[in-house]
């Protein structure tokens, strides 16, 4: 029973030194977006004020394309989620995908007025989506998506939540 409890205390103390090793060796610090910029944000990237937010975003393919495909992200992503997609496509088509707030390199909402978890409220995820698109003249209705994008669009989509707040649409580009 002793030789149980040693190898038991012997395999835990392996394993957080493990955990302990690795985190020290893989350590970064928390870099600024500019820092970031310098390697997620080269060309095509833009980059376009929203509702006093830095937004970025990629708008690749003809431009011409009477029917673009927007690509948004899920949670903990960034619009690179879609480069495989977006590479597969441009030659052909328009693709349109951005960071959402608070992901990728668009900044936070500067009053942070949304709850950390946009699957809480998505309301403000509409907004933003919805502001994002009326600001640069896109059309909501081709739209892709990835995770808890979903709920945004779904809203996004119903006419019950676009007739309440249409005039909401309106006043996010300050």
């Amino acid at each position: 029973m002793k030789k149980i409890i040693t190898i038991s205390v012997g395999l835990v103390l392996a394993c957080l030194l493990d955990v302990i090793g690795y985190s020290w060796v893989n350590y970064v610090p928390d870099q600024t977006v500019n820092e970031l910029s310098k390697r997620w944000a080269q060309w095509p990237s833009q980059f376009v004020n929203v509702a006093g937010m830095s937004v970025h975003f990629r708008d690749e393919g003809p431009k011409d394309d009477p029917e673009p495909i927007i690509l948004i992200h899920g949670t903990g992503a960034s619009l690179h989620t879609w480069d495989a997609w977006s590479a597969a496509l441009v030659d052909e088509r328009r693709v349109i995908r951005f960071d959402l707030p608070a992901f990728g390199l668009t900044g936070p909402e500067p009053n942070e007025l949304h709850p950390k978890s946009w699957t809480l409220n998505p309301t403000f995820g509409v907004q933003f989506t919805a502001g994002f698109f009326i600001f640069n003249e896109w059309d909501l209705n081709q739209l892709e998506t990835h995770f808890i994008s979903q709920v945004v669009i779904e809203r996004a989509h119903s006419s019950k939540w676009h007739a309440e707040h249409a005039s909401t649409w309106e006043r996010i580009l300050w």
